[in-house]
């Protein structure tokens, strides 16, 4: 089964979205890891996840339930190590980040340090960029930021592992003033550094941020 062939796509307040690279590892994942993700959907106090492909008409749903017959199912064990596998890359450490999200009524999200490419939101990141989460994580911040900006947060963050900052950038819809923190973490089990950010302020402006 090619499970590397899966992108977490986000998080919501009850739901995870991943995109498949075709139909058929779509059910595959369904039939023989259904239940190792169910418990994590448990654990991430979801109520079921949904699995799409590109071209795809009706998405498949895991549900969370689907781990009750498991007998360590009503302790809630710790999830320890690879909760899927090493391809899929989601480990114990991957997972208090993304409970972090879950359980944040903030917006924030987890981009890649070196592509800038945002890989997960949050429902209250979403909702701020007034678009589905999967498409919110189809964005590359570099298209939202002015070039010495981002740099500067990126050189900040070569220096020091959090920080918070006030600055401007772009949201799809309008130039935003922004003050947020910035963290440097290590996320998946091939250990890859990720920017998450807490966004604790943001309002509109009617002056643009990037010319």
């Amino acid at each position: 089964m090619e499970f590397d062939r899966f992108d977490f796509r986000g998080i919501g307040n009850q739901s995870l979205l991943l995109q498949a690279s075709n139909e058929s590892t779509a059910k595959a994942w369904l039939d023989e890891g259904g239940c190792e993700l169910a418990k994590v959907l448990i654990k991430l106090r979801l109520k079921y996840a949904r699995i799409t492909w590109d071209g795809c008409n009706q998405p498949l749903k895991i549900l969370a339930s689907m781990a009750e017959s498991e007998p360590e199912t009503p302790d809630l064990p710790e999830i320890s190590n690879a909760v899927f596998s090493s391809q899929l890359g989601l480990d114990s450490n991957s997972l208090g980040i993304l409970e972090r999200m879950q359980g944040s009524s903030k917006p924030m999200s987890l981009t890649d340090l070196d592509s800038d490419a945002q890989e997960w939101v949050n429902a209250p990141l979403a909702q701020m960029l007034q678009m589905p989460a999967v498409q919110a994580t189809s964005l590359n911040m570099k298209d939202y930021w002015q070039e010495d900006a981002l740099d500067y947060v990126k050189r900040i963050l070569g220096q020091q592992s959090i920080f918070d900052h006030k600055y401007e950038a772009m949201l799809p819809y309008s130039p935003t003033h922004f003050s947020s923190r910035f963290e440097v973490v290590e996320f998946g089990i091939t250990k890859r550094l990720k920017r998450l950010v807490t966004i604790h302020y943001f309002e509109p402006s009617s002056q643009s941020a990037i010319q």
